[in-house]
């Protein structure tokens, strides 16, 4: 008799290692302000996705904003892992949808912050999704560094 719980093993060949940091610059050390850039990565089911995120230090919330940006982009990837035939388009309205969420009761013009999203599935394959300015490098085994950003210069 087969019991009502299903266990699923992680996918062959989608293990990746990811690291990352967040350091505190100069001048925020001088004003005596935080860090507001943040970073997460995260093995899920049937995909492996990490994001970046760097707070607009003109904004008083920018370091919530950041963290928020992380934790909404991870929700929604592990969404869109689950049900990839939705299309890439629309992890970025569930993204800001979840960040709006995770900011409140701020006010998000108070959290401004931008957000790169990397997640590699192991049927749909790898997207990349970035909101505000930045740049996304991406290098699998001996291949070439792949640059994923829009704006190349």
């Amino acid at each position: 008799m087969k019991s009502g719980i299903e266990h699923r093993r992680r996918p062959r060949g989608l293990r990746l290692e990811f690291f990352g940091s967040s350091v505190r610059g100069p001048l925020h050390a001088k004003d005596a302000r935080p860090c507001e850039d943040a970073w997460q990565g995260k093995q899920l089911p049937s995909a492996v996705a990490i994001a970046v995120s760097d707070g607009m230090g003109s904004k008083p919330s920018a370091a919530l904003g950041a963290k928020a940006a992380c934790g909404a982009a991870l929700r929604a990837a592990r969404s869109w892992s689950s049900a990839t035939a939705v299309g890439t388009d629309w992890i970025c309205r569930l993204l800001e949808a979840q960040w709006r969420f995770a900011v409140a009761p701020e006010d998000p013009q108070n959290c401004a912050a931008t957000c790169h999203l990397l997640a590699a599935h192991k049927d749909a394959g790898l997207v990349y999704i970035g909101l505000g300015d930045g740049l996304a490098l991406f290098q699998s085994g001996d291949e070439p560094v792949q640059c994923l950003s829009t704006r190349r210069s």
